[in-house]
């Protein structure tokens, strides 16, 4: 699985079938948590309000990341790429 592949899946999910959106975003995550950046870098998805939504530490989903003290370093960054959208 590749992602192209979620890409496609994706695209053709019916929209009205939250079970299958659901496994599709599943499989996008998973694609996206394989990808390696550099020698030590990843990807991950946080939403508008700094909660992860993909990490590949699995203990950081669900979390506000610009809520807690221990992320404070990177709430500049992570407060950039909200305001682009991209990143």
């Amino acid at each position: 699985y590749n992602l192209r592949q979620a890409e496609t899946a994706y695209a053709l999910a019916p929209a009205d079938n939250a079970q299958a959106m659901e496994m599709v975003k599943q499989d996008l995550f998973n694609t996206f948590k394989a990808q390696k950046i550099g020698l030590s870098g990843y990807v991950y998805c946080i939403d508008s309000k700094g909660v992860v939504l993909m990490h590949p530490h699995d203990s950081l989903v669900g979390k506000n990341v610009l809520q807690q003290e221990e992320y404070r370093e990177a709430w500049p960054f992570l407060r950039q790429q909200i305001a682009d959208k991209r990143g």
